[in-house]
């Protein structure tokens, strides 16, 4: 498991400062902040992504019960381990009727403070599996969504419009965008895009090379044809030169997606999400499954065009004949003609059609 960061809230500061101390040497897992009272603890919380919280019952203002209760109405799911030195049965059970994870009465020794710590890690452990079962089924549904609207798109732009589209309407997908490598200047040239962009692409340049605008998700993912991510832009020493765009427009983190089928690149699919950390490895393979399913719909779309255009050509060269062609199949039917044909034959194309 990695590190776990907890709030630990408690209006005695000198026992808050040395019960925090004792939790954080029962595991190196356990990074510890703490705050002197529940609206402290509100501040901090809502400007630290936090993996449990430890609350204090009998406090000022407000107590633990009431500071769960704020806790639970915009986090429902986020540990919350009532910890506390006085409490009967009754407030055990209206903490758990609040909603809260777990309940543990304070005491001398580390014994107390070995079982808590067992206790936190167990109770993260089951909310981050709990969150990525969650995350994961939001994946497999946009996946299904594209592919139902991959099924629908008449043209590549539409695919390419479809799929930003669709992706930046999905939490934590803050925005999307599909581009092409230009083979001449190696940039990579956006072609469409959907969801927070205020000029974002205007004020930046992304590039294929070897170059520090090619040193990014974007530019590995066209060198390398493999997913590539940023899970952290704030700290990404490879994202410096995009940085203070992306973070001004609420990008935390970022995967691009090679757009490759037998071997053709046809583009490259960049998502950006509002948290840092959002791409996980089974996150990436669904990532990975979807730039194969928008490659192929690309491929087919491209061969579906060329056939048309090859048939359009064969058409107008045939029509432009002065002799007339036509060809007749086993049975007897008329299954390619020109121009001149129908004329001489003096019949309608539908009655041409039907001809045996």
């Amino acid at each position: 498991m990695t590190s776990i960061l907890v709030l630990h809230i408690d209006d005695k500061p000198d026992f808050l400062d040395v019960a925090s101390e004792i939790l954080a040497q029962q595991s190196d897992q356990l990074k510890i902040i703490t705050a002197a009272s529940a609206a402290e603890g509100l501040d901090k919380l809502a400007t630290r992504s936090v993996d449990c919280i430890i609350s204090d019952y009998r406090m000022p203002e407000k107590d633990g019960i009431e500071l769960l209760k704020a806790v639970r109405a915009e986090y429902p799911d986020l540990p919350f381990i009532l910890f506390t030195g006085e409490g009967s049965e009754a407030v055990a059970s209206d903490a758990i009727a609040a909603g809260a994870t777990d309940y543990l009465r304070k005491g001398h020794g580390t014994e107390r403070y070995e079982l808590l710590a067992n206790r936190i890690e167990n109770a993260v452990e089951q909310y981050r599996t709990n969150q990525r079962a969650a995350e994961l089924e939001r994946v497999r549904a946009l996946v299904s969504n594209i592919d139902q609207a991959l099924i629908r798109a008449s043209s590549l732009s539409e695919i390419k419009t479809r799929v930003c589209e669709i992706i930046s309407d999905s939490e934590p997908y803050r925005f999307a965008w599909v581009g092409e490598r230009d083979p001449e200047t190696d940039r990579i040239e956006p072609q469409a895009w959907a969801g927070v962009e205020d000029a974002y692409l205007d004020t930046i340049v992304v590039t294929a090379d070897n170059s520090p605008t090619g040193q990014g998700p974007a530019g590995t993912a066209v060198r390398q044809r493999r997913i590539a991510t940023s899970q952290n832009i704030q700290a990404d020493p490879a994202f410096e030169v995009w940085r203070e765009e992306a973070l001004d427009r609420g990008y935390r983190s970022t995967a691009a997606v090679p757009l490759e089928y037998n071997d053709t690149l046809y583009g490259l699919l960049c998502v950006y999400s509002s948290r840092s950390f959002a791409f996980a490895e089974d996150e990436q393979a669904l990532l990975s499954e979807l730039g194969n399913s928008i490659s192929h719909a690309m491929h087919s779309l491209k061969i579906r065009d060329e056939l048309r255009a090859e048939r359009t050509f064969i058409d107008q060269a045939l029509d432009s004949l002065a002799d007339i062609f036509y060809v007749i199949d086993s049975a007897g039917t008329v299954q390619r003609y020109n121009e001149q044909f129908a004329t001489l034959a003096g019949y309608t194309d539908k009655q041409l059609t039907n001809l045996d």
